[in-house]
């Protein structure tokens, strides 16, 4: 089923004359690659959402002082206005 939901989502880019960027496959890179593509949408695995949010929570958890106020603001800000 993931290869023909990632087949005609690149169907539809091609007949909307949008630009595909491929990563290099290495999890490591991913986040070097996506300040490279700068993308408006993409799609991954599960697992490499789950690694993602795990690095960001983690760099997140490591703020002190005025910054860690300021984001958990943002956040708390951020999922109120979600509804």
């Amino acid at each position: 089923m993931a290869h023909a939901y990632e087949s005609n989502i690149i169907n539809y880019l091609i007949l909307n004359n949008t630009h595909i960027g491929y990563s290099s496959g290495n999890p490591r890179q991913i986040m070097a690659e996506m300040a490279e593509f700068k993308p408006i949408c993409s799609s991954f695995v599960p697992k490499l959402i789950s690694r993602v949010c795990a690095n960001i929570e983690l760099k997140f958890s490591e703020l002190k002082g005025c910054k860690k106020s300021i984001v958990q603001r943002a956040l708390k800000t951020k999922l109120e206005n979600r509804r």
